[in-house]
């Protein structure tokens, strides 16, 4: 075990209870081991979480108590509980969501999402790097039991972190793909191996059917598609039509089949491969109009110095969204990027509708659904911020 003693000048972030240690608040770490208690200046200990010396993030916390003899029974308990709160408010015919949400749920550095009867996990942490297969992975398949489980390492956060990429299938049973999940009562195709995050937009859920119920009628835009799952429940709901715009074949070759599967006619929607943020420049010159557009671009703020060239492209895309838009259009926006905060991101808003000209009026403030919970004390971890608006 690793003993980390905090400056005194930095332990207000820890009475705050912030489960993120930095490495300028460490005074110094002795030791070695995946876990570390947590001690302030006067010895006195007040934390224990998982250590990673290559990491700017130097332990995450996750109890503000002293270390424990048993914290596979801490970690078993997180995963027991999380995995009952899903169970009392999974919606029907729903069978994908997010079973742990990392800070959310008491473990930071895990993600594990259910697709029906997969698995796929994610671990962001060094010291969870050499748990994992002793304290982890087996409480997460007790808590849930699935058929498979998938390792899917290769995500951006884990090179900042300084981990290593690699995917694997964990159980002995594989499963080919793409596969096929339901979100309230609508079926998609996700491949889990090669899609984004680990496989679909599980947090889009709520957004997707609040969308969907001002849908019926619309001519929409959805930019930056991905696999069309905004597209197929507007459909559903009576869009008139939908423009699908994506810059992965991969991605829309799935979305076809999404709108197939769901019985959509090939006449009402189009798929269009193309760069987003330039295509919408190409659909204004061309004198294009739509009755609503949705914006959910990629992350584009990797690290706090991005901040400032992000803002300006979150606002350049969203001014050349509300261009597009006709008198009394909707535009359901996003940014998923954890360093613009929903302070930020409706400021950047606020001044692309204000250069543009346009009155506009937020009807929701928009965030991930309720399986991606929010520490109240990392505030960091609301990655996904939305505003829908009405524009005249």
């Amino acid at each position: 075990m690793v003993t980390v003693e905090i400056k005194k000048t930095r332990e207000r972030a820890i009475q705050n209870r912030h489960p993120w240690i930095f490495s300028g608040a460490v005074h110094r770490a002795d030791g070695n081991g995946s876990f570390a208690q947590v001690v302030q200046a006067d010895k006195q200990n007040v934390a224990w979480g998982l250590y990673n010396p290559k990491s700017q993030i130097r332990v995450r916390v996750i109890d503000f108590t002293p270390m424990p003899s048993n914290p596979e029974r801490v970690i078993a308990e997180r995963i027991r509980d999380a995995a009952s709160m899903r169970r009392e408010f999974l919606p029907a015919g729903t069978d994908a969501f997010r079973l742990i949400n990392g800070e959310g749920d008491g473990l930071p550095g895990v993600i594990a999402d259910i697709y029906g009867d997969v698995m796929v996990v994610s671990t962001t942490c060094e010291g969870w790097e050499r748990e994992r297969e002793k304290l982890l992975f087996p409480a997460l398949k007790k808590a849930w039991g699935v058929r498979a489980v998938y390792l899917k390492d290769n995500v951006d956060i884990r090179s900042i972190e300084g981990l290593s990429s690699r995917d694997k299938w964990l159980s002995s049973f594989t499963v080919p793909m793409p596969i096929d999940i339901h979100e309230s009562g609508l079926t998609y195709r996700v491949h889990l191996l090669e899609g984004q995050k680990t496989g679909f937009f599980l947090d889009q859920r709520v957004n997707r059917v609040t969308f969907a119920g001002m849908a019926h009628g619309l001519d929409i835009l959805n930019a930056f598609c991905y696999t069309g799952a905004f597209s197929v429940a507007a459909l559903k709901a009576g869009a008139q039509h939908v423009t699908n715009v994506d810059s992965s074949l991969p991605a829309l070759d799935l979305a076809k089949d999404n709108h197939r599967i769901n019985g959509i006619d090939e006449t009402g929607y189009t798929l269009i491969r193309e760069n987003a943020f330039e295509y919408l420049r190409y659909l204004y010159k061309n004198g294009k109009k739509f009755d609503a557009i949705i914006l959910d671009p990629p992350g584009l703020c990797k690290s706090q110095s991005q901040v400032d060239k992000a803002s300006r492209a979150y606002k350049d895309v969203n001014m050349q969204a509300m261009k597009l838009l006709r008198p009394g259009g909707l535009l359901m926006t996003f940014s998923c990027s954890g360093n613009i905060s929903p302070t930020l991101f409706r400021q950047i808003i606020f001044g692309a509708a204000k250069d543009v000209g346009v009155q506009a009026r937020i009807l929701a403030q928009l965030g991930a659904d309720w399986d991606h919970p929010i520490s109240i004390y990392c505030p960091e971890s609301e990655y996904l911020k939305g505003l829908l608006l009405r524009l005249s």
